[in-house]
């Protein structure tokens, strides 16, 4: 599955990049023009590439933690989920290389995508990326 946002070479630097932001926002780059993003991505040595893409400007959306007696259920695009499902029914299920780099080669097999998407989608919503 490819989807229209954006791809990274090293999701290892991408990942500590995000815990840094996350924790210190006086370290994230300004939001704004979308090379400010790509510049800071790149120093990290991230590896990305917006080339080609719609995006102009980014902002940073920071999930609040859970307290008290309300569950925030980050919800995925809908738009995202549609072109997921319909990818699947030709294709493959892609995983980003880190896995196949840590686990050795995958493939889901055909009969599991469809499940296999969902349960990655749960996990997404429910760990918020933890």
């Amino acid at each position: 599955m490819k989807f229209d946002m954006y791809d990274v070479v090293n999701y290892a630097k991408w990942g500590r990049l995000l815990k840094e932001w996350a924790e210190n926002e006086a370290s994230r780059p300004l939001e704004g023009d979308i090379e400010n993003l790509a510049k800071a991505m790149n120093k990290a040595e991230v590896e990305v590439s917006f080339v080609g893409r719609k995006y102009k400007t980014f902002k940073f959306v920071q999930g609040t933690k859970p307290d008290g007696d309300v569950l925030e259920i980050i919800m995925p695009p809908k738009e995202i989920i549609k072109q997921a499902a319909d990818d699947l029914k030709t294709n493959d299920y892609q995983l980003p290389d880190f896995y196949t780099d840590t686990f050795g080669p995958l493939k889901i097999p055909e009969d599991k995508k469809e499940t296999f998407h969902a349960q990655r989608i749960a996990e997404y919503v429910m760990k918020w990326c933890g």
